[in-house]
């Protein structure tokens, strides 16, 4: 029974090489890539092997089995930069309320409202919306109309972070509407730990 050429180059191969120094085998495959076309991470084409025929060791794995200095070494892979978390990214308002790092009442209602409009779609929210919300989880507000007031009546070079959409009724107890300004959603996504 004759033996496959390829076994036998790959012994001679192992031979010829295992008595040189590394540096000298670098050379020596290096050439050979050269010699052969050999593309640096494109394999040649395989031969086709009948399923009764044994598979033979590529010829890399033969070296780097002699030699494992020249084994090829995967890099780990680059680790992924941390995601940054958005007001959309939160299922329940508990899980925003848990991760945000708010403890002014000011912040907790333009955090919330924030919420409603981006996560929830409110296009109008009233403090009713806000504050039941807030109860729920334990942050509720004594004087939510006084509160958000405050927030509409910030000093006149800041940048207003809610605004006043409507009112309805004519009594003082009417409704009125709010919305997140660009400015009070850039600032409720900042109490955000992972937007930071």
């Amino acid at each position: 029974m004759s033996q496959d050429p390829e076994i036998i180059a790959m012994s001679e191969t192992f031979e010829a090489l295992k008595h040189l120094s590394t540096d000298q085998i670098r050379r020596i495959i290096h050439w050979i890539k050269d010699r052969f076309g050999l593309v640096e991470g494109i394999a040649p084409a395989e031969p086709t092997v009948s399923i009764s025929e044994p598979v033979p060791a590529r010829k890399e794995e033969v070296i780097a089995e002699a030699v494992p200095e020249l084994a090829v070494k995967e890099e780990p892979p680059a680790p992924k930069p941390p995601h940054k978390k958005d007001l959309i990214d939160y299922d329940t308002v508990l899980d925003l309320f848990a991760e945000a790092n708010v403890k002014k009442v000011s912040d907790k209602i333009l955090l919330m409202a924030a919420y409603l409009q981006e996560r929830l779609n409110f296009k109008e929210i009233s403090s009713y919306d806000i504050n039941f919300r807030l109860k729920r989880i334990g942050h509720g507000v004594q004087n939510i109309s006084s509160s958000i007031n405050g927030i509409l009546k910030r000093k006149q070079r800041e940048a207003p972070l809610m605004m006043e959409l409507k009112k309805e009724g004519a009594s003082k107890q009417a409704r009125r509407k709010f919305r997140v300004t660009d400015d009070g959603l850039k600032k409720a996504r900042s109490f955000l730990k992972s937007s930071k």
